[in-house]
């Protein structure tokens, strides 16, 4: 009866640790993730979205095999009780806000990394619909996200104080064994094995899936890096994501016309912009469907070009629209730095239609769906972009206010 009894309890302390790892992890990718989220709707916001990004993906990546076994653990357990294993009957049922939560939860979450892990691995993931409602998975990932939130701060208080407490319990018995028994000892060996077995197996897929030889790989029309095959070993060998795809550009007619609020209007050639003043930064890139590299741009600033059009001063904001259609504003004081480029040169070479020839957008910290490719038009407008979350993650180029606020790619 003795070792029943501390099976069932085993059990009980092997949910509490998982749940207490994975309680981190989960507060780390929801913090990210609502910062996330203000970078996606333009949020003025400092440019820390690389961290941002390396959390957000790191975490839910290594929060997957503990949440498995939260649920394998805590499945066991639920089982037992109700399938009257007598050291399970013994420790009593499960609480009734739990009973009810966990299933509410274990769907919620299914939803929420399947949509996740689909965004990763899927070519635009914000055009194509999930069968068979049709749903966009950005769309399912952000609704599942705001429904874990009460959910789980429900479920978390409902244990944080029995977590607690059962932790302390355990540590008091083992105080009280000394020295332990074999049976003990060999019971704590276990359970540490097993969470660090599951801790390993966290950081594996979290660095497997993130800038391994891994972004080489693709089957079946998914893929983890985006690096076309066109690309590989060249200047431009790190990954692509074009929502609205690639033109080729005829660059004896090509254009980049500079207005709105500018003292005069101008359209500057390709080999105009190539004799401007050209900056060369080493510049992360980071993509908010999962990827990050480092590429070194070389390019006239943006400040540079908006002197030459005579840009209002004390205009507020300014939008990037591409030869595909695409389009992004910006708040103006976050493009007024050195590292805010025009890139027109990608490791030495010039860019390639897939990165965004003849020219782009490039500014240090922020999402790549902001960096605009095949930029043909800049407009400065006097008016401050505005923080306007559209839920339904529609493209708004060609509109008044140019920003396109889906969570598309243009990275």
């Amino acid at each position: 009866m003795s070792s029943q009894r501390h099976a069932a309890h085993a059990s009980t302390i092997v949910t509490m640790q998982l749940g207490v790892c994975l309680a981190v992890l989960l507060g780390l990718m929801f913090f990210s993730g609502g910062l996330f989220y203000l970078y996606t709707f333009n949020y003025d916001i400092g440019p820390y979205f690389t961290i941002t990004r390396f959390i957000h993906f790191y975490a839910g990546l290594a929060s997957i095999p503990f949440l498995l076994a939260k649920y394998g653990s805590t499945g066991y357990r639920f089982a037992g009780y109700y399938l009257r294993v007598p050291r399970f009957k013994k420790a009593g049922p499960p609480g009734l806000i739990p009973r009810i939560l966990s299933p509410l939860l274990a769907l919620d979450f299914f939803v929420l990394y399947c949509s996740g892990l689909y965004m990763l691995f899927h070519y635009y993931y914000t055009v194509a619909n999930i069968s068979p409602a049709e749903i966009k998975p950005v769309q399912l990932h952000l609704w599942a996200s705001i429904l874990a939130v009460p959910l789980l701060a429900a479920h978390l208080g409902s244990h944080l104080v029995d977590t607690a407490r059962g932790l302390a319990r355990e540590r008091r018995e083992l105080l009280a064994q000394q020295p332990l028994s074999s049976e003990s000892a060999r019971r704590v060996i276990t359970r540490r094995a097993f969470v660090g077995t599951v801790l390993a197996g966290g950081l594996g897929l979290a660095i497997g899936f993130q800038n391994t030889p891994l972004v080489h790989k693709e089957f079946a029309g998914l893929f983890i890096g985006r690096i076309p095959r066109e690309e590989r070993g060249g200047p431009g060998d790190f990954p692509v994501e074009t929502l609205f795809g690639k033109r080729t550009v005829d660059v004896a007619a090509w254009r980049l016309r500079i207005d709105g609020a500018v003292e005069r209007e101008i359209g500057l050639t390709y080999a105009e912009l190539l004799a401007l003043p050209i900056a060369t930064k080493r510049i992360r890139i980071s993509c908010v469907s999962g990827w990050s590299s480092q590429p070194t741009w070389s390019g006239p600033r943006v400040r540079d070009v908006l002197e030459m059009a005579g840009a209002d001063p004390m205009a507020k904001g300014v939008d990037f629209h591409s030869v595909s259609g695409y389009a992004f504003g910006w708040h103006r004081h976050r493009l007024v730095g050195d590292d805010a480029i025009l890139a027109t040169h990608v490791n030495g070479a010039p860019l390639s239609d897939n990165h965004g020839f003849p020219v782009r957008l490039i500014v240090p910290g922020y999402p790549g769906q902001n960096m605009v490719k095949q930029l043909d038009r800049i407009t400065v407008r006097a008016e401050k972009e505005k923080f306007n979350p559209d839920f339904h993650l529609t493209s708004l180029a060609g509109s008044d206010n140019a920003c396109a606020r889906s969570a598309a790619a243009e990275a």
